[in-house]
C-alpha cells in the first residue's frame, strides 16, 4: 500500500498526465492505493477522490476502465449492474454510478464514464476483432497504468487471439446475461491458459525492456507510484511483429521448454479436446 501524499498535489499530477496524453480515449488500469493514501483521508475517501478527479477529466477525454468479473465462468451469470468488478477499488466504485455504461460481455467487461464512449454490446469472443480491445486500437487509444503493474495488461490477450497463438485454447462458457429485467442466453468463447504449472508464464521484464527500448512505453511518476502508458496501436503492431518472428515471444524460457513437451504429448497447437482425450485415456 502506498505512503501518504497530498491531495491537491496528486490531483494536479493526475490532471496534467491525462491532459498530456494526445489520445482522446484512454484505457486506465489502476491501483490507486498504491499511488498513495491521502493525508487526512480514509481509504474510502481516497477512492472517492480518485473517482471524482477522473470524472472531471471526462469533460476532455473518454476514460475507460476494466471492470472484469470472473464469476460467469463459475456460475454462468453476468449482470452489468450487479456483478461487481473484481479488479480494483476504483472500477468497483465507478460501477455504483456508471453501470449503465458498462459493456455487456461477461468476464472481460469495461466501464466508461459517458454515453457512446465505447460499444456496449456483448461479444462472444472477448479478445477478438469486434472486442473492446479491437475498438481501442481503432480509436487510437492510449493504455494507462495508474499505479497498476504492467503485468495487468490484458490487451496482450487481444494480440494473442488475433494471431491464434498455440499455447492457449478456446473453452466455451455457457450462461445468461441479466440486464434491465431481461435475460439473454450467452456463450463466451474464452481462450484460456492450460493448467499445467509454468506452461504460460509471461516474461514481463523482457517485454517491458523491449517496449522501453523502442520508445513505445513511457514512464512518469504519480504520487508514490509509477504511471506507465503506451498507444494501443503501437503496442499492437510491435507485438504482432515480434510474434510473427517467434510465436512464443511473450513467454519465459521456462514456459517455452515446458510447452515443447506438451506439444509432443498433446499436439500443436494445444486444443481442449486433445487434453481431455488424453486425460480419459
Amino acid at each position: 500500500m502506498g505512503m501518504y501524499t497530498d491531495a491537491s498535489k496528486l490531483k494536479s499530477e493526475i490532471t496534467h498526465l491525462v491532459n498530456s496524453i494526445e489520445s482522446k480515449y484512454i484505457l486506465i488500469h489502476s491501483d490507486i492505493l498504491r499511488v498513495g493514501i491521502l493525508r487526512g483521508f480514509r481509504s474510502k475517501e481516497t477512492i472517492n477522490f480518485h473517482k471524482e478527479t477522473l470524472e472531471e477529466l471526462e469533460k476532455v477525454k473518454h476514460l475507460v476502465f476494466p471492470s472484469f468479473n470472473y464469476d460467469f465462468c463459475k456460475n454462468g451469470i453476468y449482470s452489468p449492474k450487479t456483478s461487481l468488478p473484481q479488479v480494483g477499488a476504483l472500477p468497483k466504485a465507478l460501477s455504483s454510478s456508471h453501470s449503465q455504461y458498462r459493456t455487456k460481455t461477461p468476464v472481460f467487461n469495461f466501464i466508461s464514464l459517458s454515453k457512446n464512449s465505447i460499444p456496449l454490446e456483448a461479444q462472444s469472443n472477448p479478445f477478438g476483432s469486434k472486442s473492446t480491445f479491437a475498438k481501442l486500437v481503432e480509436l487510437d487509444a492510449t493504455i494507462l497504468f495508474l499505479g497498476a503493474d504492467f503485468s495487468t495488461n490484458t490487451f496482450l490477450h487481444h494480440i494473442e487471439e488475433m494471431l491464434d497463438i498455440p499455447y492457449r485454447y478456446v473453452k466455451k462458457f455457457v450462461g445468461k446475461i441479466h440486464d434491465n429485467n431481461s435475460e439473454q442466453d450467452f456463450t463466451l468463447n474464452y481462450r484460456v491458459r492450460d493448467l499445467t504449472e509454468g506452461s504460460c508464464e509471461y516474461d514481463w521484464e523482457k517485454i517491458k525492456k523491449d517496449l522501453f527500448g523502442e520508445g513505445i512505453l513511457i514512464e512518469t511518476n504519480i504520487g508514490n507510484a509509477a504511471a506507465l502508458h503506451c498507444k494501443a496501436k503501437k503496442l499492437f503492431d510491435f507485438w504482432v511483429y515480434q510474434l510473427e518472428k517467434d510465436i512464443h515471444y511473450l513467454l519465459t524460457n521456462k514456459s517455452k521448454n515446458i510447452l515443447k513437451s506438451m506439444y509432443d504429448k498433446y499436439g500443436y497447437p494445444l486444443k481442449l479436446e486433445n487434453k481431455e482425450s488424453k486425460k480419459k485415456a
